[in-house]
């Protein structure tokens, strides 16, 4: 509402993605302390993938404005292609190494 004011199309974007993330979180902190866990175990993986997505952003943020525009968007896609495959492997070992009951 307040974003609204400002006339601003981005601003109110920001501000609507900033207020549905932050009413998620709250859903899903509620829902968990409900079944009795902790936010810190929900978390977690997201901050471990988060750090390890660094080095892949990093290659793009280097590469984005390159000339011709091809390199950005081959970097962009390399990248992504190499996170998704990090992911891949990491689950596919870590099941090998501690199998579901």
């Amino acid at each position: 509402l307040v974003a609204g004011q400002t006339g601003d199309v981005y601003t109110i974007v920001w501000a609507a993605g900033i207020a549905g993330a932050v009413s998620r979180l709250a859903h899903i902190g509620l829902l968990v302390r409900i079944a009795g866990g902790g936010m810190a175990d929900v978390l977690r993986p997201y901050g471990v993938w988060g750090l390890r997505s660094l080095p892949f952003l990093a290659v793009v943020a280097l590469t984005y404005r390159l000339e011709p525009a091809w390199v950005g968007i081959v970097s962009a896609a390399g990248a992504g292609a190499g996170y998704l495959a990090a992911l891949y492997f990491h689950e596919l070992y870590s099941h090998k190494r501690n199998p579901p009951a």
